[in-house]
């Protein structure tokens, strides 16, 4: 009895370190802090690294939605002390040399070499990807794996090698005495794996740990239509401001400062995946009547929170009493993510979402969301918008102008 104890503990352990191999650490936030890129883990454990047996770890990620992280490998360390967090140090590709797949790091013309560079400018934070944008690695799902299988020796409070190593030797009469007698180390082997796998099955099923972003998105799948109806007429997919804000509240703990990439990755993705339809479509077209509607003209890049309150500023103005009743056209709720190619007319512009809902007959204007850097107007598809929105706007000798039309209206926080 005691010899199959100690081998099902094994067992069970041997399985944890494999699933872990497997399966990797589940993410449940990346963000900057104090100037540096930290990843926090979610799980049963408290995961951290020996920090005396090594500075940095080779590790790679999965499903974050951010291909800044998916597309790469990185150098990460622990931070000492705490568990379950890590700091990114630098990109690596395999040979262990820096990447060099787009990105670029400011001031490289200094004497160090490019990793020790990347690890210096990551723990700053100042990595970007062209000359008018900061590279952004937020995310709050996805799973960080480890490169080197021995790591996983080192993992845990207490190291999960020293408690294999523990188990294997401290009951050595029982492993002896098993190995004089064949059917028991067959019969023990084959028993323990079973369970062992049946144990972990059922731990992945109902015990697996999850990001703290996925109770918020379920919460707010919760109270959505089951069965939403898509709408074939582009320009009809609008979204009114009272869910706009909603979307806001549900979500202000993880948006944050964070931008409409990490919006559109980590919240509207997950909620739009089983329907694969838009979010104005998922959430149910509002049941009083939108006699008009506002296009949304904004850069992904910027602050989501700051964006949205560019659009309640203006519909408090627009709106009066009713200006949560506002309908708004935004690329970011309104457009299909999943069916990008249609979206964006299949290469003809003329009929694409962007072009259709500008110049519907119920667009009023179009709203230039503004951000301290106006990244806006370094963007192809707002400077299309903003082209289409004064080619519209009364006053002009073409036939698309629309004496109803309030031309092109800028809107800051």
């Amino acid at each position: 009895v005691g010899f199959f104890i100690v081998l099902q503990i094994a067992m069970i352990q041997l399985g944890l370190m494999y699933w872990l191999l497997v399966t990797g650490l589940p993410i449940n936030d990346v963000s900057k802090q104090n100037g540096r890129w930290v990843v926090s883990t979610c799980g049963w454990q408290a995961l951290w690294l020996l920090p005396c047996l090594k500075k940095a770890y080779s590790v790679s990620f999965r499903k974050t939605g951010n291909p800044g992280l998916d597309k790469h490998l990185w150098d990460v360390q622990t931070i000492v002390g705490i568990g379950q967090r890590f700091v990114l140090l630098g990109q690596v590709e395999d040979n262990g040399m820096l990447a060099e797949s787009g990105w670029k790091l400011k001031s490289a013309s200094t004497g160090m070499t490019a990793l020790e560079h990347s690890r210096q400018t990551l723990e700053s934070g100042d990595l970007v990807v062209d000359h008018s944008s900061t590279l952004s690695l937020d995310t709050s799902q996805g799973f960080l794996h480890f490169r080197s299988c021995w790591v996983l020796l080192c993992v845990g409070r207490i190291p999960e090698g020293f408690k294999l190593l523990v188990l294997l030797l401290l009951p050595w009469p029982l492993w002896l005495k098993a190995f004089h007698q064949k059917d028991w180390l067959v019969l023990g082997v084959a028993i323990s794996t079973a369970i062992t796998v049946i144990l972990l099955v059922l731990a992945s099923l109902l015990l697996a740990p999850r990001p703290a972003i996925e109770a918020n998105r379920s919460n707010f799948m919760h109270f959505l239509p089951s069965h939403p109806q898509p709408l074939s007429v582009a320009s009809q997919r609008t979204v009114d401001v009272a869910n706009m804000s909603n979307l806001v509240v549900q979500f202000q703990f993880f948006i944050g400062s964070r931008n409409a990439h990490y919006v559109n990755s980590n919240i509207l993705l997950p909620i739009t995946d089983s329907h694969q339809l838009s979010f104005a479509e998922v959430i149910g077209r509002s049941t009083r009547r939108q006699s008009s509607r506002y296009f949304v003209s904004h850069w992904w890049g910027a602050p989501f929170e700051k964006s949205m309150q560019s659009i309640c500023k203006h519909a408090q103005l627009a709106g009066g009493n009713k200006w949560k009743e506002l309908a708004y056209w935004c690329c970011l709720f309104s457009v299909n993510q999943w069916r990008m190619e249609d979206e964006l007319g299949n290469g003809d512009l003329a009929r694409s979402s962007f072009y259709l809902a500008l110049t519907d007959p119920m667009t009023r204007a179009t709203l230039l969301l503004l951000d301290d850097e106006v990244g806006c107007l370094s963007r192809s598809w707002c400077l299309f918008e903003v082209l289409q929105t004064c080619l519209r706007s009364p006053g002009t000798t073409l036939d698309r102008s629309w004496s109803g039309f309030e031309g092109l209206l800028l809107c800051t926080p």
